[in-house]
């Protein structure tokens, strides 16, 4: 009966699709059964048969169906659950999809840069606005193909020749286009609070925002002048302003990310942060394309004190529509601002956890239907890990059904399981059978999806066995 359970949850996440074709919905729901039991695994490996993985790729070619109809049931189902929560975080951001070829080049790929061809996906991911930061799936998509090899130019040749583009030809626009949709798309249910790194701070972009008493909270990406006149800029504005005590945070102690040219390692330490921000009216740029002159919005800055002198302290400044007025509010802004970095771990999930790159599927079209199916089931996997980590003690049957968990029980070897394990038990079982050891910290997404294609794996035989 649990098993059912959770079998009914992931297809509800489809089941509403308007395909045209109720064999094409139903073919949906199968794939996305088997693709919950095991998302990294290969179309070939899920398959029971030839004919089933044809079918599979045929799904995923038929020109009738559309990423827009399948993704529809998991944001109409997400915007349910923001409702509940009254207000929510909106995480924006993009990333790049870098597929190789097969046998030829894929249909409708387009550029990532000089020799790399994929597309970019820009999300919204709807996050709870509670301590625990829970994924409450996506609401919103727009995919971008540049169709163009992208030219090698300095950071201010990059920002004149966006400004001679029409406002509605710019990459940048994405933002605004996706946040006007989902401000759309939640019709009164719940507050969404637009949250942005520096890749959103585009004047346009916010003093639209702002006039239409849009909720939202930028990383700011330029040090704006407030008079060019007098020379004066946000930074010295703010630091008129008296700071106050945020909190002592471990900052430092990463590795390098992946393809992140020129980022500097810094070792683990304690930075003691302030917090301070004052309201400013911020005039246009002369090579903005707004109808507005000027936009009032709150400037919040995180800086910390006490740096030790080999180390670039840590700064932040943030450009919001929320209140600042007491340390309190300031905090609040800061912590919205967090909230964004779940986006970035649904991200791993979807690339990691799901193996999406490495599918074969030969056109873009095809690609974008499959993104919109392992979509929800990243969110799936990343919701499943958010309460394992920050509800540890709860029940294992809270995330595995009884014969599912009886399996695990025998096979964990690394990580024995008692007469009683919680969630955080079945989390680092499961990541123990992808080679991973707890002594190295939390699982990452690439043992935990090797150790779900593991414990699929099994579960056929297990089933099958009895």
């Amino acid at each position: 009966m649990a098993h059912e359970s959770k079998r009914r949850r992931v297809v509800s996440e489809y089941q509403d699709a308007a395909l045209g074709d109720a064999r094409l919905t139903k073919r949906l729901g199968r794939l996305a059964e088997a693709l919950a039991q095991s998302p990294g695994s290969s179309f070939p490996t899920l398959a029971t048969s030839d004919g089933e993985l044809e079918a599979t790729y045929r799904f995923f070619s038929n020109e009738r169906v559309s990423w827009q109809a399948i993704l529809a049931p998991h944001i109409a189902a997400t915007l349910d659950r923001c409702a509940v929560e009254k207000e929510v975080v909106v995480a924006h951001d993009t990333t790049e999809f870098e597929f190789r070829s097969v046998d030829e080049a894929r249909e409708g790929l387009g550029y990532l840069s000089a020799t790399r061809r994929g597309f970019f996906g820009h999300f919204a991911l709807a996050v709870s606005t509670c301590d625990l930061r829970t994924p409450l799936g996506v609401v919103g998509l727009l995919p971008h193909v540049r169709t163009e090899a992208p030219e090698k130019l300095t950071a201010s040749q990059a920002v004149k020749r966006s400004a001679h583009k029409p406002q509605d030809e710019k990459e940048s626009e994405r933002w605004r286009t996706l946040a006007r949709a989902v401000e759309t798309s939640f019709e009164g249910r719940a507050r969404p609070i637009h949250v942005m790194d520096r890749g959103a701070d585009d004047f346009v972009l916010w003093a639209n925002l702002a006039e239409e008493n849009c909720a939202f909270v930028i990383r700011a990406r330029f040090d704006r002048y407030l008079d060019k006149k007098r020379g004066l800029r946000m930074s010295e504005a703010l630091a008129k302003c008296e700071g106050q005590l945020l909190r002592e945070v471990e900052v430092g102690g990463q590795p390098r990310p992946k393809g992140r040219a020129g980022w500097t390692a810094r070792p683990l330490r304690t930075a003691k942060l302030h917090v301070r921000g004052e309201r400013m009216e911020i005039p246009r740029t002369r090579m903005s394309q707004s109808e507005h002159a000027s936009a009032v919005v709150n400037v919040v800055q995180v800086y910390e004190v006490d740096a030790p002198a080999n180390e670039t302290p840590v700064e932040w400044t943030l450009l919001t529509s929320e209140p600042i007025e007491t340390v309190e509010q300031l905090a609040r802004v800061v912590d919205l601002y967090r909230a964004r970095w779940v986006v970035e771990e649904f991200f791993k999930a979807l690339k990691t956890g799901c193996a999406y790159e490495s599918r074969q599927l030969t056109s873009l079209h095809a690609l974008l239907n499959a993104l919109a199916v392992f979509a929800p089931l990243a969110w799936r996997m990343l919701a499943l890990r958010t309460a394992a980590t920050h509800k540890p003690e709860a029940a294992a049957s809270t995330l595995l059904p009884p014969d599912e968990l009886e399996l695990l029980k025998r096979i964990s070897i690394r990580v024995p399981l008692g007469a009683k394990p919680t969630a955080l038990d079945v989390l680092n079982a499961i990541a123990g059978l992808g080679g991973h050891l707890k002594r190295n910290g939390p699982p990452g997404w690439i043992t935990l999806g090797r150790g779900y294609e593991r414990f699929a794996t099994a579960l056929i035989g297990w089933r099958a066995a009895r």
